[in-house]
Formats: C-alpha cells, structure tokens, sequence
C-alpha cells in the first residue's frame, strides 16, 4: 500500500465519520422532539381533561 492508498482510506474514513455524526445529529434532534412531545401529551392528559 502507497501512500496514495492510505491517503484514499483515510478519506473514506473522514467521510463516514461526518455521515455517522450526521445522522447521530439527526437521531437527538429526533429523540428531543419526541421528548417534547411526550410532555406536552402528559400535561394535555394531566390537566387539560379533568
């Protein structure tokens, strides 16, 4: 292996690094929203149909 190969690797590397943290970036954004949600869903039972 060249160094060219292992500079082609370690762009392959960089690039799914950047993928798997934007998609670890869209799965919180996610998880908050439903968090959110979820609240609002409690408080709608707890308060709003007494």
């Amino acid at each position: 292996m060249d160094i060219e190969d292992l500079r082609g690797e370690i762009i392959k590397i960089l690039g799914l690094h950047q993928a798997l943290s934007d998609i670890v970036d869209i799965l919180s954004d996610s998880l908050e929203e439903n968090n959110q949600n979820s609240s609002m869903v409690q408080y709608n039972l707890k308060y709003a149909w007494c």
